[in-house]
């Protein structure tokens, strides 16, 4: 038995570069960009996705950083260093389904029927199979005219209308969707990172070698990250897909469901 007494706190450990990304045989790699803090019903909800899921199948990484694009290129640029296949990015202002109706409709107030609201969020994004590079829950704007966070939410009422109704069922394809609960399948980053060597967006070729490469950089002002590295992985062919089923919610003054966004 070791008393405090007898241990040299003075010496200092040396800490390889990659020893807090290098996570061996992992499943699928868990990304966590944080602004600042991170939200305790996000860490509540994701730890019992976790818990469920089985955490020995599962990496982490975590960014924090003030630019939120810099955040996802740096967590991508981490998680290419492991072996894992599937990269699954949750935002820190997202409650996600845990495979607990009680608390998803109970204590959150989801709204949503039985079935979604009893998903596991990482085993319903592994489910849609690695041929569907980058799907990403869906969830609404953080206001009560908040509209569905995906191309076709923003791009026509009639659209965004049936996501609040909840008519659409399974995966949607669309030419963005939000990055809060995202799955991005290693195949997609391998064919955008050729790409940006090959030439094409000249704008996300790392300056240095060994730096991150810019996949979410903005096109341009007022485009979203997550809506340039959907157009990106577009102009290469890749689909993106807004999962109808796996509904989160959006943390702000409230949390923000289908029903008290849809105030017209």
């Amino acid at each position: 038995q070791l008393v405090v007494d007898e241990l040299d706190f003075s010496k200092k450990v040396e800490q390889k570069p990659d020893d807090l990304v290098m996570w061996k045989d992992k499943e699928v790699q868990i990304l966590l960009p944080v602004y600042r803090t991170f939200n305790p019903h996000t860490h509540f909800t994701l730890f019992a996705n976790y818990a469920q899921y089985g955490p020995s199948k599962i990496g982490l990484q975590v960014q924090t950083r003030t630019v939120i694009h810099e955040s996802r290129n740096l967590l991508i640029h981490k998680a290419m260093k492991t072996d894992s296949k599937t990269f699954i990015m949750f935002d820190d202002d997202v409650i996600f389904p845990c495979g607990n109706e009680a608390i998803f409709n109970g204590t959150y107030r989801a709204s949503v029927d039985s079935r979604r609201a009893s998903m596991n969020t990482i085993s319903r994004l592994m489910a849609s199979g690695r041929e569907r590079g980058i799907v990403g829950g869906l969830y609404f704007g953080r206001h009560h005219k908040g509209r569905a966070q995906c191309a076709k939410g923003f791009e026509s009422d009639m659209e965004n209308d049936k996501f609040h109704r909840m008519q659409y069922d399974g995966y949607v394809p669309d030419r963005w969707v939000a990055t809060g609960a995202m799955k991005i399948e290693r195949w997609v980053i391998e064919k955008m990172k050729a790409a940006i060597d090959s030439g094409a967006f000249p704008d996300c070729k790392p300056s240095n070698e060994g730096l991150w490469y810019g996949y979410f950089n903005p096109l341009k002002v007022g485009r979203g990250e997550d809506m340039s590295f959907c157009t990106r992985a577009k102009e290469l062919g890749i689909q993106s897909y807004v999962d109808a089923d796996l509904v989160c919610l959006h943390v702000g003054e409230e949390n923000y469901n289908h029903v008290n966004t849809n105030n017209k």
